[in-house]
Order: C-alpha cells, then structure tokens, then sequence
C-alpha cells in the first residue's frame, strides 16, 4: 500500500512538474514570438522610415539638381560656389545615411544580443527545472526503495 501510495505520488509529482514545464514552455514560446514580432514591427517601421527618407533625400536632389541648372544657365561664374554647395549637400547626406544605417545596427545587435540572452536564460530555467524532476523522482524513488 505504502508502495503504490509513493507511486502514485511520484506519479502526480512528475505530471505536475511536467505541466509546470510545459507551461513555461508554452510562455518561453509566447514570449520568444511577441518579441520576433516588436522586433520585425521595428525593423518594419525602420524600413519604412528609410524609404521615406530615400524618397525625401531624392526628391530633394532633384530639386536640387534642378536648380542648380537654373543657377548654371544664369551665370557660368557661379559654378565653382553651387559645386562646392552640392558637394558639402552629399557629404552631409552620405554622413547622415551612414550615422543612421550605424544606429541601426548597433540597436539591431543589442536587440539580438537581448534576445539571445533572454533564451538562454529560459533555456537554463528549462534545463533547471528538468533537473529538478529528475532529482525529486530519484529521491521519492530512492524514499520508495528505502520503504
């Protein structure tokens, strides 16, 4: 009786340890996936925001492009000054493009450096816990045996 009675507590233990796992399982899951999804709505929002910087930096170009014709058809003695302007303009918008791709990706690598960190831990917690039902099935077995 004493037997069965161990056994079946070993039994519901084990069930019970097992459904803690699998709940932290399904949260690690829920968590892991609502984190993929902020980070591909960010990289989303990132894209976007790029595209629209693009279309804004080429629109301007053009416009100043064309402008710098008119400026060209008005006076041949003003080209050295419009060179000098478009090419300070470049500069300073490759400087942006690459201070903003810069800040992207370090932000990008910290996201990823948090979210590797994040599953590691849960994967320690995981395997903890694991060893924990491993180690109280042995002890209530060994309980058992000694009975």
């Amino acid at each position: 009786e004493l037997q069965e009675r161990a056994s079946s507590e070993i039994k519901k233990l084990e069930e019970r340890m097992m459904a803690s796992l699998k709940e932290q399982q399904q949260f690690t899951n829920q968590r892991f996936a609502d984190i993929e999804a902020r980070l591909t709505a960010v990289e989303e929002r990132w894209r976007k925001d790029h595209l629209s910087l693009e279309k804004g930096i080429s629109k301007e170009s053009k416009e100043i492009g064309e402008r710098m014709m008119k400026v060209q058809q008005q006076a041949d003695l003003e080209h050295a000054s419009r060179k000098q302007r478009e090419d300070g303009l470049s500069k300073q918008l490759k400087e942006m493009s690459a201070l903003y791709d810069e800040t992207w990706q370090t932000e990008k690598e910290e996201r990823q450096a948090a979210l590797k960190s994040m599953q590691d831990r849960l994967d320690q917690q995981s395997h903890s816990r694991t060893q924990e039902v491993s180690s109280c099935t042995d002890e209530l077995q060994a309980e058992l045996n000694a009975l």
